[in-house]
């Protein structure tokens, strides 16, 4: 079996998810209340540690891999979500759904996050010797 049918997909797409946290605050205005840029970086920032957390307190398989699929996953539901309230909000297809280099650096910039914080939860795990015992996605 290759590593990416190894990977654990619900665990990927929950994690994707909830970084929709960041689309949902500005949706209900509340990033304007954190203020720009400190608001977007400071939930950025949360949500990252959250998979921090998650990958190395869970002890997750490839935690590289896994957070790289959780960034693609939530670009994929950012640009859904923004696709299906461009038209109601705006009257018009808008957003990155309607130029696909924007499409395109969406999910790379997402997959990026996630492989950065990835990399991080697994020297993480490297150090505090996480590597041999059974995790979540086994």
């Amino acid at each position: 079996m290759n590593k990416i049918e190894q990977l654990q997909w619900p665990l990927i797409m929950g994690m994707g998810a909830l970084a929709l946290v960041r689309p949902f605050l500005s949706i209900v205005g509340w990033m304007d209340g954190l203020g720009r840029p400190a608001g977007p970086l400071l939930v950025s920032g949360l949500i990252s540690l959250a998979w921090l957390a998650i990958a190395v307190f869970g002890r997750v398989r490839q935690p590289v891999l896994t957070l790289m699929g959780a960034g693609v996953a939530y670009g994929f539901f950012a640009i859904l979500i923004s696709a299906i309230l461009a038209p109601v909000h705006m009257g018009a297809w808008a957003g990155p759904v309607t130029n696909p280099f924007a499409t395109l650096a969406v999910l790379l910039t997402n997959a990026f996050w996630g492989a950065l914080t990835g990399s991080l939860a697994l020297l993480l795990q490297k150090l505090l010797g996480f590597g041999a015992t059974p995790s979540i996605s086994e």
